[in-house]
């Protein structure tokens, strides 16, 4: 990783990994779905894969956005255009966690909880979970 996901905590970056891959494999996002999570140390910031399908991101592929939506760093690399909609919730909200503005999903499992970091994600569309809420 580089530049601005130096100091990110690495649990936070696997967690969101592994939310991106399990949430496509359970087919609870399709193949342009995506997810991001604020930074636990940074509330100014969150991370969000690159425009990438999610059942294929890895920890390089995860960047820093502020809360412009604009990328942290010289990184050169496409991004999704939905940042901006994760930009204003996290500007907005202050309590809220993670983004999903997912196409794919039309309700929510009452136990479809997926842990990011000390925060819950319920996939919904354009839902966005407070801490560790649970919907």
């Amino acid at each position: 990783m580089a530049g601005p996901l130096l100091d990110a905590d690495p649990g936070l970056v696997e967690d969101l990994v592994a939310a991106n891959r399990i949430l496509y494999d359970q087919k609870m996002v399709d193949g342009f779905g995506h997810v991001s999570v604020r930074r636990d140390q940074r509330a100014d910031c969150f991370l969000l894969a690159r425009n990438m399908a999610p059942g294929l991101v890895t920890g390089a592929d995860i960047m820093a956005f502020d809360l412009d939506g604009a990328a942290l760093g010289d990184d050169p690399r496409a991004v999704y255009l939905e940042r901006f909609i994760h930009a204003e919730i996290y500007r907005a909200r202050p309590e809220v966690g993670n983004v999903d503005p997912a196409a794919g999903s039309s309700a929510t499992p009452a136990g479809a909880m997926v842990p990011i970091g000390d925060r819950r994600y319920s996939p919904a569309p354009f839902e966005a979970a407070p801490g560790n809420e649970e919907r």
